[in-house]
């Protein structure tokens, strides 16, 4: 397989915060995988490492054989990587449809797209993750399921290679869930290597190829989902015994 994504030794320090310490991890061409971990273990933060948002402390970040540990996040995304966020912010004034457009601007083939290429772009990508019907609604009128769709939808609309999805399940019930695992696939199978940000362990564990582990700021384990969940110190940190016991063949 391609090595797409390495990251080398990746510390993020906040003051006297340590967020995340010395985190290696190499993402596959055409891998889905999770990132799991408690709340505070610094999932959000190498993400951001990664995406541009925060620069490392320390480490090397390399995309496609190119060294991106200091480049800017807008040129990140126009070289083909995308994330989504935890807390969505639309811009609520404007339409569903423009909101997506803004997205298509900034992708991989952003430069000097037309508004009305852009609007074009978008309404392929909204067909895609069923929100077509809701174009022209103003994006503060959706509900939460919608809202991550459009969350999506915009992150898409990047045409990125690499994306990253940080809990986009979070307050979905289990029909949406269900729906936005199925989405998530369709993204895969149409060329997109998918890196995911997950509590909900039917999700982690329905979808990845892959799970890592993140506690206390460093990477505990890596490796595929049934084996990861019965480590001692994945159970310890984050699963429980009860969890682990449901993984386990009778």
């Amino acid at each position: 397989m391609e090595t797409l994504l390495e990251v080398r030794g990746i510390t993020k320090r906040f003051g006297g915060l340590m967020a995340i310490r010395d985190v290696d991890l190499t993402i596959q061409r055409g891998e889905i995988v999770g990132i799991i971990g408690p709340n505070g273990a610094g999932k959000t933060t190498l993400v951001n490492c990664v995406s541009g948002l925060d620069k490392p402390t320390a480490g090397r970040i390399v995309f496609r054989g190119r060294d991106i540990t200091a480049t800017a996040g807008h040129l990140i995304g126009r070289m083909g990587i995308a994330r989504t966020f935890q807390v969505v912010k639309p811009l609520k004034q404007l339409c569903v449809r423009d909101n997506v457009a803004i997205g298509a601007m900034f992708g991989r083939g952003g430069a000097g797209r037309s508004t009305a290429k852009a609007r074009a772009v978008a309404d392929r990508i909204l067909a895609q993750v069923g929100l077509a019907h809701r174009s022209q609604q103003r994006a503060a009128e959706l509900t939460i399921a919608d809202l991550k769709r459009l969350e999506l939808a915009k992150t898409l609309a990047m045409e990125p290679e690499l994306v990253f999805l940080d809990e986009v399940m979070a307050g979905l019930n289990q029909t949406e869930i269900e729906r936005a695992m199925g989405l998530v696939r369709d993204i895969h199978e149409s060329g997109v290597t998918v890196v995911f940000i997950e509590h909900v362990m039917k999700v982690v564990m329905g979808m990845s190829h892959r799970v890592i582990v993140l506690h206390h700021a460093r990477k505990i384990a890596d490796g595929p989902p049934d084996q990861v969940i019965e480590r001692p110190e994945v159970i310890e940190a984050y699963l429980g015994e009860r969890f682990a016991r449901r993984g386990r063949p009778a």
